[in-house]
């Protein structure tokens, strides 16, 4: 990196940063305000259970689109947002968001804070929505809607905040991130994310039946949904290396290697094409073939590698004297053929 743009970054990182405590002091500020008011709500050994769960399986995360990481812990945090209050909910939720880069120093106690308080922010907002609406005693038709207003809030907070971080870090824009954490099928997104909630759901009204134990029906499906996801994200993958490939592929078929210009076998198909088309019309076409003068005498003089590079610069010189729609390619050797249609 040149010393012009290390310094360009410098506000940038500055900019990341303050967008990162603006987020977390907050949300801090929040929880030692309760902490210091509501001692009582949080001293429930519960809560502690909560956020050990949601904290090992945020250590299991599954791959996701760009620079980011898509945790399985979505039905744990939902289902403490459907148990608890707003302050409660927050505080399991801000306790309980791991990272393995954490840990391992990898990333500054910002980006940290930042993480735990935007997932906190989340969980609180689910919560107020939901207890604004129904409880987890109410009848279903009630409590439906309750839990998708507030899955779909929280979630769209969450995308939003860390959508707009990745962007102040990488000056990509907020809308081409959401659509980078959103690759593949929409629809099969939404259904796979609704089949978190209602677990999630399933986990709370559990919850209250028996207890602490409703986590643990949790593990079996989790391990499953996160082998279902690793499968189709390694399929997506090859997927994409295999497109990849056949580009590449095919660009070699009809290109030369060493000046980048169509190849012998571009240049019969498109003069194939163009004698067709002159045929319909009416018209004519015209082809040129033309070699380098004493090419021979300046490898021999210079040796190939000049060679090579006379004819790398000859290729583009050539292109820009034909029009966008006329071809040119390399034959073979010194050896060059035009196509005007």
């Amino acid at each position: 990196m040149s010393g012009s743009e290390a310094g360009a970054r410098r506000p940038q990182r500055l900019v990341t940063r303050c967008y990162e405590y603006g987020v977390a002091l907050p949300m801090l500020a929040f929880l030692a305000l309760t902490a210091i008011r509501e001692p009582r709500q949080l001293t429930n050994p519960f809560l502690l259970v909560w956020a050990v769960s949601i904290g090992i399986v945020d250590l299991m995360p599954v791959p996701a689109s760009i620079d980011l990481r898509f945790s399985l812990s979505f039905p744990l945090q939902l289902a403490v947002a459907l148990v608890y209050p707003v302050p409660v909910a927050a505080f399991v939720a801000f306790l309980g968001t791991s990272d393995l880069r954490e840990i391992r120093r990898q990333i500054p106690v910002n980006k940290a804070l930042f993480n735990r308080a935007q997932i906190a922010a989340s969980v609180a907002a689910e919560s107020l929505l939901f207890h604004a609406d129904a409880s987890l005693h109410s009848p279903w038709f009630l409590l439906v809607p309750a839990v998708f207003a507030a899955t779909i809030v929280g979630y769209m907070l969450n995308a939003g905040v860390v959508a707009w971080d990745f962007h102040l870090e990488s000056e990509e824009s907020v809308f081409g991130v959401l659509r980078q954490m959103h690759v593949g099928i929409f629809g099969e997104f939404v259904l796979s994310y609704m089949g978190l909630a209602l677990f999630g759901v399933l986990v709370a009204t559990s919850f209250t039946k028996v207890g602490i134990w409703s986590i643990a029906v949790f593990v079996a499906p989790l391990a499953f949904a996160r082998q279902m996801f690793l499968r189709t994200h390694s399929l997506q993958k090859a997927t994409s290396e295999l497109e990849t490939k056949q580009r590449e592929q095919q660009w070699q078929a009809f290109h030369d290697s060493l000046t980048g210009l169509p190849n012998r076998a571009l240049f019969a198909k498109r003069l194939h094409e163009a004698v067709e088309e002159a045929a319909d019309c009416n018209t004519g076409v015209a082809v040129m073939i033309m070699d380098l003068n004493d090419f021979k005498e300046i490898n021999d003089a210079l040796g190939h590698h000049y060679g090579d590079r006379l004819l790398e610069n000859i290729g583009p010189r050539l292109q820009g004297a034909l029009r966008d729609r006329d071809l040119i390619a390399r034959l073979g050797g010194d050896e060059f053929g035009v196509v005007i249609p």
